[in-house]
C-alpha cells in the first residue's frame, strides 16, 4: 500500500484511491480534497520525466 498527502491542503489517501488524468501529453494526478496536482509524469524524448512538488510525502507500506 502506499500513501500520499497534499502539500496544499494535507489530506492524505491511498495513491490508488487518487485522481489521475492520462489522456493528456502526461499523466496527472491530483488531490481528492483540493484538486491540486500531486505528480506529474510526462515522456519526453527517452526519459520519463516526474514532478512530485505537489506530494508531501509518499508513503509506502511493505507487508511483512
Amino acid at each position: 500500500t502506499a500513501m500520499v498527502r497534499c502539500v496544499g491542503c494535507g489530506h492524505a489517501d491511498p495513491l490508488g484511491a487518487v485522481t489521475v488524468y492520462a489522456h493528456a501529453p502526461g499523466v496527472v494526478v491530483r488531490c481528492r480534497g483540493c484538486s491540486g496536482v500531486l505528480m506529474r509524469f510526462a515522456e519526453i524524448r527517452d526519459r520519463v520525466m516526474v514532478d512530485m512538488r505537489g506530494a508531501e510525502w509518499v508513503e509506502l507500506h511493505v507487508a511483512g
